[in-house]
């Protein structure tokens, strides 16, 4: 036993001395990582070469957010930004963050996604789900976007400056007519309508409409139908008021200052021929009067002269040449192709008009129903007023406007093009665009309330295009915050669903990557700890403050 103890005791005196020879090696006050050695390791260890010291090895930033509503008061809408466009039908946008605003309430926040990301998109959901979209470019100062007007709506009272600059009223009351017509001499086969009774006395001689000067007006009626009756030399000053069928088989020469009016009881028909209004000459139809002809070339734009149509006009083809001029529709017109040669001369319509195709320096100022196969050119709109393309813009044309009054709708049935688009909407009430077909889109700019209904927009995904898409008011099909009940110049009207549809929901994910064979350098694969993690939260309505 004694032995044992023994033993024991020099097991315990063994023990007791390791530890105080362990004890006295350490230095707790030294430092025993050796940088230089380190970085020595680094340099010539590291599978990677040659870095930058200025590299930024960040994959991620955070951006500011600031998202106002100003719309319905009482709507609490939901905000939800996303790294791609939600409304893409199968999308695979990602959350990035989500809260509320209203009009006493912004969203103010800031948030993470990958480094690389240039546009992301801001949704805002009222209380039916219903959706508008806003990409927005990411700068340093972050994003700052608006949804609604800070104005309230003015639709019962509201002022509409196109209506009011183009509006147009038949140039020619009924009495004035029948004064014209009293005073008026009727036109005979084979006379020349510019001519002075000493041209040609035995056939002008009895009649004193071929003493007027030219700076004075000469009155002239056709009441029985005729053929190729037009005729007129010189620089005479003149009014023919055709009360009966005219058939032109020819192109008639008709030079001076000459006005045609096309009466209720009158018919003008020169369907394949080309009949030419040049200097101030011009032409009015009054209401029921019909014209049907090859085409209409105005030339000098009847120098500021208005032409009216107020009856039932069929073109095969319109030609305006130089600025200042109007032609101006009141009832029906069908054109099959629109050439303005000018920006400064427009077809205005204020009736129901058919064109299949308008030329690219066309513009038509739409007051009421406009429908066009293929418009290329500048388009403007007044309020509550609709327009129906088939294609828009696709000749492609760069830096034509597009501007749209208060409850107007343009309707794009197949494809549409912008390319440098200057887009101006209504400070109130919006307007809306709905496009079938997306195909191409080069720097829009859009103001004010426009909102973009787009059915196939490849264009908004293409990451090439899709950053010249900034700051639309993009919405999900019949969810645009917008109403225009149907009537005469607006259609079947726009109307929101009850029910949108629902938005991607999954936040995005972030994969953390490490490198750690230290104090060895490892072989860069970063996979020594891998992380997936995606990020939750719930914010409070009343003023996004995060639940614990």
């Amino acid at each position: 036993m004694k032995q044992r103890k023994c033993l024991f005791t020099n097991a315990l005196t063994l023990l007791a001395a390791s530890a105080l020879l362990t004890t006295s090696c350490i230095d707790n006050e030294k430092n025993y990582f050796d940088s230089d050695k380190v970085k020595d390791l680094y340099e010539s260890g590291f599978p990677v070469q040659n870095i930058d010291p200025n590299m930024d090895w960040k994959t991620t930033q955070n951006i500011s957010a600031v998202v106002a509503v100003n719309e319905d008061y009482g709507v609490n809408y939901k905000i939800r930004i996303y790294d791609a466009n939600p409304l893409i039908e199968g999308s695979n946008a990602k959350l990035l963050t989500e809260g509320y605003a209203n009009q006493d309430l912004k969203l103010t926040t800031s948030f993470d996604c990958p480094a690389s990301t240039s546009m992301v998109y801001v949704a805002r959901t009222d209380e039916k789900n219903r959706t508008v979209v806003q990409p927005i470019l990411v700068d340093a100062n972050g994003i700052n976007v608006n949804f609604g007007a800070k104005t309230a709506s003015t639709r019962s009272g509201e002022t509409d400056p196109v209506r009011a600059a183009y509006t147009m009223s038949a140039p020619y009351s009924d009495s004035q007519i029948e004064s014209m017509l009293a005073q008026a001499t009727e036109i005979q086969q084979g006379w020349n309508l510019g001519a002075f009774k000493s041209w040609n006395t035995g056939m002008y001689g009895n009649y004193d409409v071929f003493d007027t000067p030219n700076d004075q007006r000469r009155y002239f009626k056709i009441t029985s139908d005729c053929t190729d009756i037009l005729y007129a030399t010189g620089d005479a000053t003149m009014t023919i008021l055709i009360n009966s069928k005219v058939t032109l088989t020819s192109t008639p020469e008709l030079s001076g200052a000459v006005e045609i009016i096309v009466l209720p009881g009158g018919e003008l028909d020169f369907n394949n021929v080309q009949f030419t209004l040049s200097n101030t000459s011009n032409i009015v139809i009054m209401p029921q009067a019909p014209v049907n002809g090859g085409t209409l070339k105005i030339t000098n734009a009847s120098n500021g002269v208005k032409n009216y149509n107020g009856g039932k006009t069929t073109l095969n083809s319109l030609w305006i040449d130089c600025s200042g001029g109007t032609f101006y529709n009141a009832n029906d017109l069908v054109i099959q192709n629109l050439n303005i040669n000018n920006d400064g001369t427009a077809l205005v319509n204020n009736g129901n008009a058919y064109i299949g195709k308008s030329m690219v320096n066309s513009t038509i100022v739409n007051l009421c129903n406009l429908t066009v196969n293929e418009f290329n050119g500048s388009l403007i709109m007044a309020n509550n007023c609709a327009a129906t393309f088939t294609h828009y813009n696709k000749d492609c044309a760069w830096s034509k406007n597009l501007q749209l009054g208060a409850n107007s709708m343009l309707t794009i049935k197949e494809t549409a093009t912008f390319n440098q688009k200057k887009v101006t909407g209504p400070t109130t009430d919006g307007a809306i665009i709905i496009i079938n077909n997306l195909i191409g889109v080069a720097q829009i700019e859009s103001k004010n309330l426009v909102y973009y209904e787009i059915n196939n927009d490849s264009a908004i995904t293409n990451p090439s295009e899709r950053d010249f898409m900034k700051n639309l008011n993009i919405s999900g099909q019949g969810e645009a915050p917008i109403t225009i009940p149907a009537g005469e110049c607006t259609g079947n009207g726009y109307g929101q669903v009850e029910e949108g549809q629902p938005l991607p929901s999954e936040s995005i994910e972030y994969t953390y990557a490490y490198e750690d064979n230290f104090p060895s350098v490892g072989d860069y694969d970063f996979n020594d700890v891998v992380m997936d993690v995606k990020t939750t939260y719930n914010r409070l309505t009343t003023n996004n403050n995060i639940q614990s």
